[in-house]
């Protein structure tokens, strides 16, 4: 939106406009916590096979129940 933009349109088109950045924003962060939280659980896992194989595999087992894989 450019300086002229916000003098051509109402307040409530603006408004309309900044909530639906927020809305897109909210929903970017959503996704991008999404990954966060399986790239954590995948670096837990490797890191795991390096050091007890065993809790690798019942880390496995666990998200497998969990999340129907």
């Amino acid at each position: 939106m450019s300086f002229h933009d916000t003098n051509t349109r109402t307040n409530q088109e603006v408004i309309e406009w900044i909530l639906q950045k927020i809305n897109e924003i909210e929903r970017m962060k959503d996704e991008y916590d999404h990954m966060l939280v399986t790239l954590n659980w995948m670096l837990t896992y490797r890191k795991l096979l390096n050091e007890d194989p065993q809790q690798a595999e019942a880390l496995m087992a666990e998200l497998r129940l969990r999340f129907n894989i």
